[in-house]
């Protein structure tokens, strides 16, 4: 039996920092993950999932200046595999280095101990003894009923790892951000792609500017995009999957279904640790769980499901049980604004705090640009994007920001810093940004809302409620 001040249950984004910052404070940390460093996000998520959009926009890229190029799509989820593998053994060595004890191993249960300690569990047989405890085992592929496993059924790991036969066709289950990337992706790969979502529109959880877009995007990459499109079935009959799609029935070489994750907690039931009807570990402003020093971060604890807020919970987690070892009550969770970011056919589309959607209601103003004068717009065949900033119309306070661009990640960030510091139109209006590149597109929009635009003809005044 071995004992630690803090073990952490699950190395992807909502652990492996909590492991990492416990152990630059001092403590003695443990870390169980039995299928690899970096989790869902560095092995089977977001990290092979932009490495292969970033190949296979490249190529599509390329073949603009050379017809004769080819893609080998094998080759590019070898590629994935290969910079999520060196990325998670990066993670490994740095835990290794900094004296964090990993088992390879899956939690199996978690007890109360003498002394207001617990008692970790591993599948494998290991009791570890606690002082706190850090819950973060993530999500797992949700899989419908009405899908019937098989080989040529994949979920997203399935896919990464047995990726279809080039040029076979495809049905891509779920509209949202993981079905429509991989979707984008298939399709620049030279797959044929159905994509079926049951709503009424693509990525249902973006704002509706952004939403449009994607089935824009998808279009022109030659996705057959299906909304308000019910599925009954999916089934493989020997090397075709049959699918009950949109009230008719339709064969497929492969499917991938992608409508969403599951809580992986149910070895959590009966330890005390409160759940939701979903699943969720309930926690309150502190991160904590039901039981006094077991905090929980990442997936698990809930919406969203985003690696990056994960890894911000992980390192508060961290801190939390470092206050409760210390005698001291742990600091309030107080998150500023959370990006989001989807990667569709080499453009961006991301957005954070309020949305043009939400603006009107609320009494805020948008500025609204199109892309035409950006380079990045023009090499990537996004002219048509956009950039809306939105803010207080008698202020200039920032309040949010959506883009459909070329490098759309750092500008909903550099407008996340502007959100949670409460910064003004003309703040950001005084910072010069580099040119020709992709962070003017927030410069100009910013210019937009001033009525001072630098590619556009003014049309209103300054201070200008909006500009197109």
């Amino acid at each position: 039996m071995e004992r630690y001040d803090l073990v952490v249950v699950g190395g992807g984004p909502g652990g492996y920092p909590a492991a990492i910052r416990a152990a630059e404070a001092g403590l003695s940390v443990a870390l169980l993950e039995p299928r690899g460093l970096g989790g869902e996000c560095t092995l089977y998520g977001c990290v092979p999932s932009k490495a292969a959009a970033f190949y296979a926009a490249s190529l599509l890229a390329a073949r603009r200046v050379s017809e004769e190029l080819r893609a080998d799509p094998l080759r590019v989820f070898e590629e994935a595999r290969r910079v999520a593998g060196e990325l998670s053994n990066g993670i490994e060595g740095l835990l290794s280095r900094l004296g964090v004890a990993v088992y390879r191993e899956e939690a199996a249960s978690l007890e109360r101990s003498g002394g207001g300690g617990y008692t970790v569990r591993t599948a494998g047989g290991a009791t570890l003894e606690a002082s706190t405890v850090l819950l973060a085992p993530g999500t797992v592929p949700a899989l419908p009923r009405w899908v019937e496993r098989g080989p040529r059924v994949l979920d997203n790991r399935g896919l990464l790892n047995s990726p279809p036969e080039p040029g076979s066709s495809v049905l891509v289950v779920g509209g949202g951000a993981v079905g429509v990337e991989y979707a984008a992706v298939l399709a620049m790969l030279g797959y044929r792609v159905t994509l079926a979502e049951a709503l009424e529109r693509l990525l249902p959880g973006f704002p509706r500017g952004l939403s449009a877009y994607a089935s824009r995007l998808l279009s022109r990459l030659g996705v057959e995009a299906l909304r308000r499109c019910p599925l009954e079935r999916v089934v493989q009959r020997g090397d075709a999957v049959e699918a009950g799609l949109c009230g008719s029935t339709r064969r497929f070489d492969y499917a991938v279904i992608a409508v969403g994750r599951t809580p992986a907690t149910g070895w959590l039931r009966g330890s005390g640790v409160a759940l939701t009807e979903k699943g969720f570990i309930e926690v309150d402003e502190r991160l904590e769980t039901s039981l006094r020093g077991v905090f929980a971060a990442g997936d698990a604890a809930g919406p969203p499901l985003l690696a990056h807020k994960a890894i911000a919970q992980s390192i508060h987690a961290a801190g939390a049980a470092e206050a409760r070892l210390r005698g001291r009550e742990p600091a309030p969770w107080r998150p500023g604004p959370v990006p989001t970011v989807v990667h569709v056919g080499g453009v961006e589309l991301g957005y954070v705090g309020v949305t043009v959607d939400e603006a009107r209601a609320r009494g805020l103003a948008a500025a609204r640009i199109r892309l035409g004068w950006s380079l990045h717009a023009r090499l990537a065949g996004a002219e048509d994007g956009y950039v809306a900033v939105v803010y207080e119309p008698n202020t200039g306070r920032i309040m949010g920001l959506e883009a459909a661009a070329p490098g759309a990640a750092e500008l909903v960030a550099e407008a996340a810093v502007a959100v949670a510091r409460g910064l003004g139109l003309g703040d950001l209006a005084s910072v010069i940004h580099p040119h020709p590149e992709r962070s003017e597109a927030l410069l100009e929009a910013v210019h937009a809302a001033l009525g001072e635009p630098i590619h556009y003809l003014a049309t209103a005044r300054r201070g200008a409620r909006s500009s197109s």
